[in-house]
This record gives C-alpha cells, sequence and structure tokens, in this order.
C-alpha cells in the first residue's frame, strides 16, 4: 500500500500487477504492469516508493522492472528543417543489464519525422547498473505541415521495446492539395464489418473487422496492397487508433477492455490499456502523449486514460452527452465527441459534434457542426481539420463524408467524395489524402487523392473552337499552416500554361496569375483556395497535350512545381467565310457569300442578321454541302450585318462569327424631299452611296420614275441642275437611281411645284 491508501497486488496467472484505488463506490481497478507490456513472467511482490513509483518482482525474468516514462514536444519547425536543440528522453534502469538498442520512431516508422541526433547516452550493447539512467536524444525534421507524432524506445537484444518516450512537433509551411480529388477504391477486404481504420508512417492501413474479431493490415506492395491478420481472437472489436510509436490500441467491445498491441520482435505483445468491467468501449483515439480517448456507451460518456509512469489514470470528458458514437484529439489535448442526438432522446437527427478544450483542470466545450444522422467516424487531421462521417447522410441516406476546415472562430464546411454508400469511418495521411471505410459490410476502403495534381481530359473539338466541357475548374487549396507563395517567373506566366489550352484567370477566386513584368509574387493564405478554370481551343487536328505548371514555395521547397496534365482531341477543320471580305461593305442587295472547305465537314450552314450574332431574320441557308450561296434582298441602309457561318465536323457543330457593313444607295439631299420648289431652276443634289458607281436623276409630273420633265442620264457627280420646271403648284416625282455593282437600286421622292 502506498501513502495515498491505494492497493498494489500481485496477479501470477495473468502476469499482472493490479492497483485498486479508494473511491466511492469502494476501489477502481487498474494495471500498473502486465505480461504484455512489460514481458512480466511471473510476477511475485510489489512495492511501492514515495513518489508513486511500482517496484514489481518478476521471478520468471530474475528482474526488477520500474514502471515510468518521459515525452517531449518540439513546438513548431519549419518543415524542411531541423529542430535546433535535440529532446533528451530520459530512461533509468530498474536493473543492471545490457541493452539491445534504440529506435526513433514517426508513427512507429524509423528514419521520417524524428530521428535519432546521436547525441544520446544510450548505446546499444552498453551495460547498465540498477538506478542508471540514459537518454535518446532526438531531433525533428517535419516532412509536413501540421502536428507530426513520434516516439523513443529501448529495445532488448531482440528487438523487443522495453520502454517508450512519446515526442511531438508541428511542421510549419505551405502545402498544396487539389480538389475535387481523384476517388478510387484501394481495396476490398470483406465481406466485412469494418468500424476503425488507422495509418502508420510507413503508409500501412488498419482496419478493424468486428464480423471476424480480428484486426487487419494492408501493406503497399506493387501498386496495391497485400492483407493480412496481424490480431485475431477478438470479441466484437470497434474502435482502432495508433500512437506516434506504431502501437496499436482496439476496443474488445464485447469483452469490456481496450487492448494495446506493441510491435515486438515476433507479432505483438498485448497489455490492456484499462479493464472496463462491464462497460461497452467502442471508437479510440490517442494523443500525443499516449493518453487513450473511449467512448463509452454503457454510460454514455468519453474516457481518457491518462498515461503516468506506465499506469492509466481515468477521468471523463464532456458532459450532457446523449449517445456518443466518436472521438477525436488534436495536438493541443482538444477532445471531439460526435454524439448522435444533442439532448433529447428520441429526437434522432440533431446529430452534432462537440469540441471539449482543456481549461484549468477541466473542459470548456463548444460547438464544431451539427445537423447530422449518424455521425459515426471522427478524425482530426495535422492542421486540426475535423472530419466527420455520417453513416446514414442528407442525401438520400448514402452517407456522407464533411470536412470542418477551422477558419476564425467557426469552421467551413466542405464535402468530401461522391457517390459514397454508408461510410462508417475515416483516416488522414500527413499529405492530406482521406481513406474511407465505405459501404458498410462489404469491406470496401476509397482513397480521396487529394495531393497529386489531377489529369483533365477535354471533350473532342473541332480546330479553331473550344470544347463543349470547358472551363474545366481545379481547385488548388493551401492545407498548410504558413501563406503559399507564386514567384514572379523569369519568362511567361506563373501559371504556365501549354498550347492549345487556356486559363482564365479573371474569375471570380481565380488563381494569382503572375507574369514575368509582374511587380510582386501572388500569395494563397493557409487554409484558402483559389481556381484554375482551364480551357481547350485546338489550333491542329490530333491528339494534344501538356500541362499546367503551378510553381510556388509548397512544403518551403523554393521553386517547387505541381503540374496537372491536360489533354483532348482536335478534329477536322472548320470553314472560314472568304467572300466578301470579313468587315467589308457589302456592294449591294444581292450578294454572293463563299467559305473554304474545311477539313472533315460534312455540312455547312449561313446565317445573317442586323440584330444579333447567330440570328437569321436576313438570312439562313439550311444544311448545304456546298461552299457558297447567293443572298438577296439585303440591306442597303449603310447598317451592321452579322453573318455566322456554320461548320459540321465530325459530326460537331462549330460556328465562326463575322460582321460586315450593308451597302447604302444614295439619298437626295437638297431640295429637302416633300418640300415646296422656289424656282423653275433648281439644283438637285444627293448623298453619296457605298459603294456607287454612278447615279441617274429623273423628275416628272405623272408618275414616280417618269422623266417627261427631266433625266440625268448616268452620271458620277452627287447633283444635277434642272431648268424649266412648272409654277402650277402641281406635285412633281423624283427618282434617284444609284447604280450598285451593276445592280440598279432607287429611292423615290415627291416635291411641289412653286
Amino acid at each position: 500500500m502506498d501513502g495515498s491508501g491505494n492497493v498494489y497486488i500481485t496477479y501470477q496467472q495473468g502476469y499482472q500487477v493490479l492497483k485498486k484505488t479508494p473511491s466511492a463506490a469502494g476501489y477502481t481497478q487498474s494495471v500498473v504492469a502486465n505480461y504484455g507490456t512489460n514481458g512480466l513472467s511471473q510476477s511475485d511482490g510489489v512495492a511501492v516508493d514515495g513518489s508513486g513509483n511500482a517496484y514489481i518482482a518478476d521471478q520468471g525474468n530474475n528482474r526488477v522492472v520500474e514502471e515510468t516514462s518521459s515525452s517531449g514536444n518540439f513546438g513548431t519547425v519549419n518543415v524542411g528543417s531541423t529542430s535546433g536543440t535535440p529532446i533528451s528522453i530520459i530512461f533509468t534502469f530498474d536493473t543492471a543489464g545490457t541493452l539491445g538498442s534504440t529506435a526513433v520512431v514517426t508513427q512507429g516508422a524509423p528514419n521520417l519525422d524524428f530521428t535519432n541526433a546521436g547525441t544520446g547516452t544510450c548505446k546499444a550493447g552498453a551495460a547498465y547498473t540498477v538506478g542508471e539512467s540514459c537518454t535518446v536524444d532526438v531531433s525533428f525534421n517535419p516532412k509536413f505541415a501540421g502536428t507530426r507524432y513520434g516516439a523513443a524506445e529501448l529495445l532488448d537484444g531482440s528487438g523487443n521495446v522495453l520502454a517508450t518516450g512519446y515526442v511531438q512537433g508541428t511542421g510549419v509551411g505551405p502545402q498544396v492539395n487539389f480538389l475535387p480529388g481523384t476517388q478510387s477504391t484501394v481495396f476490398t477486404a470483406g465481406p466485412a464489418n469494418l468500424y476503425g481504420i488507422a495509418i502508420d508512417g510507413n503508409g500501412n492501413i488498419y482496419l478493424v473487422d468486428a464480423s471476424n474479431n480480428r484486426v487487419l493490415k494492408q501493406t503497399p506492395s506493387a501498386g496495391g496492397y497485400t492483407q493480412s491478420v496481424v490480431i485475431s481472437g477478438l470479441d466484437n472489436p470497434e474502435g482502432l487508433a495508433l500512437d506516434g510509436a506504431g502501437n496499436i490500441y482496439v476496443s474488445n467491445t464485447f469483452g469490456g477492455t481496450v487492448l494495446k498491441y506493441t510491435p515486438a520482435a515476433s507479432g505483438y505483445s498485448q497489455s490492456v490499456v484499462s479493464p472496463m468491467d462491464a462497460r461497452y468501449p467502442e471508437a479510440l483515439a490517442v494523443d500525443g502523449s499516449g493518453n487513450v480517448y473511449v467512448v463509452d456507451n454503457t454510460g454514455n460518456r468519453v474516457l481518457k486514460e491518462t498515461l503516468s509512469n506506465g499506469v492509466y489514470t481515468e477521468s471523463t470528458v464532456g458532459t450532457n452527452l446523449y449517445y456518443p458514437t466518436a472521438v477525436a484529439v488534436d495536438s493541443a489535448g482538444n477532445v471531439y465527441i460526435a454524439d448522435v442526438d444533442t439532448a433529447v432522446p428520441g429526437n434522432i437527427g440533431n446529430g452534432w459534434v462537440i469540441k471539449e478544450s482543456p481549461s484549468n483542470g477541466s473542459y470548456v466545450q463548444s460547438t464544431v457542426a451539427s445537423g447530422f444522422i449518424v455521425d459515426t467516424g471522427l478524425t482530426v487531421d495535422g492542421n486540426d481539420s475535423v472530419y466527420i462521417t455520417d453513416n446514414e447522410g442528407g442525401q438520400g441516406y448514402t452517407g456522407e463524408v464533411y470536412k470542418e476546415t477551422p477558419s476564425g472562430s467557426t469552421y467551413t464546411q466542405t464535402i468530401l467524395g461522391s457517390n459514397l454508400s454508408r461510410p462508417w469511418s475515416t483516416v488522414v495521411e500527413e499529405n492530406g489524402n482521406v481513406y474511407i471505410i465505405n459501404e458498410f459490410g462489404t469491406g470496401q476502403v476509397v482513397k480521396e487523392d487529394f495531393a497529386d495534381p489531377p489529369s483533365l481530359t477535354f471533350a473532342t473539338t473541332a480546330v479553331g473552337a473550344t470544347s463543349s466541357d470547358s472551363p474545366q475548374t481545379v481547385t488548388v487549396h493551401n492545407i498548410g499552416n504558413a501563406p503559399l507563395s507564386f514567384p514572379v517567373p523569369a519568362t511567361g506566366d506563373n501559371p504556365s500554361i501549354a498550347t492549345n489550352f487556356t486559363l482564365n484567370s479573371s474569375v471570380t477566386s481565380a488563381c494569382p496569375l503572375v507574369s514575368s513584368s509582374s511587380s510582386s509574387s501572388g500569395t494563397l493564405a493557409a487554409g484558402e483556395s483559389c481556381l484554375l478554370p482551364t480551357s481547350f481551343s485546338p489550333t491542329a487536328a490530333g491528339s494534344l497535350s501538356g500541362s499546367l505548371v503551378l510553381t510556388d514555395n509548397a512544403l518551403n521547397v523554393s521553386g517547387a512545381t505541381q503540374s496537372i496534365s491536360l489533354s483532348g482531341t482536335g478534329t477536322g477543320v472548320p470553314a472560314i467565310l472568304t467572300s466578301p471580305t470579313p468587315s467589308s461593305t457589302l456592294t449591294g442587295a444581292s450578294v454572293k457569300f463563299a467559305w473554304s472547305t474545311g477539313g472533315g465537314v460534312s455540312a455547312y450552314d449561313l446565317h445573317l442578321s442586323a440584330v444579333a450574332p447567330g440570328g437569321f431574320e436576313l438570312y439562313f441557308s439550311g444544311h448545304i454541302a456546298g461552299t457558297s450561296t447567293t443572298v438577296n434582298g439585303l440591306p442597303t441602309n449603310g447598317e451592321k450585318i452579322y453573318a455566322r457561318l456554320y461548320t459540321i465536323v465530325d459530326g460537331v457543330t462549330v460556328s465562326n462569327d463575322y460582321t460586315y457593313t450593308a451597302a447604302s444607295i444614295a439619298k437626295l439631299l437638297s431640295p429637302a424631299p416633300s418640300s415646296t420648289l422656289t424656282a423653275t431652276s433648281v439644283t438637285f443634289t444627293w448623298s453619296a452611296g457605298t459603294p456607287v458607281s454612278q447615279y441617274d436623276l429623273h423628275l416628272s409630273a405623272v408618275s414616280p420614275g417618269g422623266y417627261d420633265l427631266f433625266v440625268s442620264g448616268h452620271r458620277t457627280g452627287t447633283s444635277a441642275t434642272v431648268n424649266g420646271l412648272p409654277t402650277n403648284g402641281e406635285t412633281i416625282y423624283a427618282r434617284l437611281y444609284t447604280i450598285l455593282n451593276g445592280v440598279t437600286l432607287y429611292n423615290d421622292y415627291t416635291y411641289k411645284a412653286e
């Protein structure tokens, strides 16, 4: 017994040392050490010092083990840089012996973000005496933005873990993802009821298979995955989590326990995080210090198992929970809880996700998001974005995965993936890719690839036209925690884009387009997004490809590039109007239009309008095979005429637009039409028509077009003097003929004789 009244019991049959803590209901039991965690062969006595350290006689191994632990937090370090001062993880030996080796891992993988600085005092092969301490010095060189988790370990001569000290740190830098991402099925492990999913530093994916009472490991292999069973014999397991050392935590739900599996020289060694009696543990999470968070549905609560000197101390997180289903924790110790209903029993459909923020020994509760049906999965990435799996979804009960990105004091919500069917839970890689347990019951896992630039393929398009599916828009998302910079290029533009493709940088929220003449770089703030609307306009027939290349400082690499592959097929050549010359003035009311034959063309169609491009109130030819048509009755008032020539190229209709100016015939200016003539001799003047070769003025007292009073004959001038006009007040008819390109047109007028 220690000074606080805690009772320590050796349990030889289970190779365990149990701790009984006084409580209002009697004693609360926890495990000090057991066979799985500490390699105990036969516990045969225990003593406790004034600091609460437990000393255990291990008769089977003839040794004494002291339960101690240490951990460290590097804070923030720029991605690509190494922490200035290593963190020393201190280990104390309880018995004399020779150390096998040391290891520093990142989520179980060596030589990633956390490495051995080489300056520690723990040396492989060195002999240590009882009570002697040594250190493993850890350096942090983050490869990605956001928080990373790791551990330093002491190993025996066979490679089994003797002791673990946890480390964590946050990489700082911009990091690029691309939306909407590419979805693919990475494997199907079924038929199986998969609940929990986790991923280690080597990219191995772990899955809880409740229907077969096991944990599966999917190992990347030759572009796919190789499946193996790493843990079996469980009792309806549901929750799954990994810590920085690569230890696997499983909620053995029907067994009422949370189990920890530590990688060993051969397989895994098992230990109990906390015996939970008749409780019903489900979802799990582990923080950077090895503390375990457990959803306990029996008590509608979330338990925190705090690790200290190898012992877990239990407490409760969250209040007023109705039916918690999932839990996650971030680097600051904030705990996120998915609750099916906010308060009222039976009122399913008001599910929420709450955030419990540590504050003065307790927690302050806030809401992340609400309105879910059955939120079965919860994950937090290294930049504190929260991923929520709504198993029954909001769109036809098909299920959705939501990403809640911190934005000031609130969150911005986006939906991930498409055509999901009853997704259950998710895990996020450090590069931003998301893996989703989909099609609950089938064992299917899909991948949402956001880290790799997408490829855009455009519809087959006639040369000179723009594809029917343009623009296709890619969203660039800075998922990092520092601004993404687009530097000024030496030549051209940034982003650059290949011939046959165009980038519209004028739309709202477009990514900055920086040219070689720009005075400063472009910037995309941390957590923000911008758009790359891309179009395909082929200049030649055949298969065409190229790239849209974005140059930036992603992951703090100066001149980093991301390349979006572009492809499309140009087909045929649309016809071009050749006569009359585009933008010219038409020669009259009757004009012959002609065009080139193009390539791969099956038909043509000419539209003419005085109203708008594509209109056809003046003329439309309908589909014709010829390359010319004569149009009659065109206006001769000098107005603008719109011409559109449609070409059917390989079954695709393409159009080219042109404008012309209508011909204009001459008009009498003086004397003013409809006026009274003031003398028997009058000079008539008129405007110049366009284009004009000759004019002819007729005057008559009998009828329009008559010339009993005067005929000028064909002339090129724009005036004529008429003598001997009557003075009896009668009506005089005037007709001014204009000869346009050999065609005679006229305007009629009347006057009153003096």
